[in-house]
């Protein structure tokens, strides 16, 4: 059965998933039958290594999930191991810059689009089963490429990045943008305002926003505009349905 494309059912509908420190199968199995649309496996805070990444992406496609992929950095070799596991979409975390986000397009991307790494035989090719040639165009069509925009400096600068062919997605990270603009709450009001500010000045650019909800309070205050929605973290998911369970128990 042919796969759908998560860069192409974005633009059209908002989509729901969470961030995962777990590299555990069964747990995103269980996800999965609650109906999530997609994880972002984390490298960046999670304890996943390559081989475990590999198999929950795997895992996940099989039952029909997206699967995205947080590297830790911005080197393009972590980003090219990261591609070759064969996700649906890549999130760079700490863009600040045009310069950043085009080196991270050209590491994303093959030529004549970026200077992406070539091999026939990964995960990504089906281990040499696919044409390369028509794996690389492919790829470089429906690669999603989401930049994490975390800081003041990646406020200023996120209508510029938005504009770079390669780019999909702005995605606002509340949690840094709090830390560094010194606000202590990353779900509230003036956090709210900032990122309307930002997706004001770049909604043309025909790029998809994101943006994490922890708890209902913050989706129900979502900007309409944003469909990229990672609804906590699993392991967050996991304790909050436990806590519930637990209080309701204890009644």
């Amino acid at each position: 059965m042919k796969r759908e494309i998560f860069k192409d059912k974005i633009k059209h509908q908002r989509m729901l998933g969470y961030w995962s420190i777990l590299p555990l199968v069964q747990v995103h199995e269980i996800l999965y039958f609650a109906n999530f649309d997609f994880i972002i496996i984390d490298l960046e805070h999670g304890t996943y290594s390559f081989q475990e990444a590999a198999e929950v992406v795997s895992a996940v496609q099989s039952k029909g999930m997206f699967a995205l992929i947080r590297p830790s950095s911005h080197d393009p070799k972590e980003i090219l191991r990261c591609l070759e596991l064969g996700v649906d979409g890549i999130c760079i975390p700490q863009v600040s810059n045009v310069e950043q986000a085009k080196k991270i397009v050209n590491a994303c991307m093959y030529p004549p689009m970026g200077m992406r790494g070539a091999s026939g035989f990964t995960r990504a090719t089906k281990y040499g089963q696919l044409n390369f040639v028509h794996h690389t165009k492919i790829s470089n069509e429906q690669l999603f490429v989401s930049l994490l925009i975390e800081d003041k400096e990646g406020l200023e600068n996120a209508p510029e990045i938005a504009e770079l062919l390669g780019v999909d997605c702005i995605y606002f990270g509340t949690y840094d943008i709090a830390s560094s603009l010194k606000i202590d709450n990353q779900a509230g009001a003036e956090v709210n305002q900032i990122i309307q500010t930002s997706i004001d000045s770049i909604d043309d650019k025909g790029v998809v926003f994101g943006q994490v909800a922890v708890d209902y309070g913050q989706f129900n205050a979502l900007d309409e505009r944003i469909n990229f929605v990672p609804c906590g973290v699993d392991c967050g998911i996991i304790l909050a349905g436990a806590e519930k369970f637990m209080q309701e128990l204890k009644k």
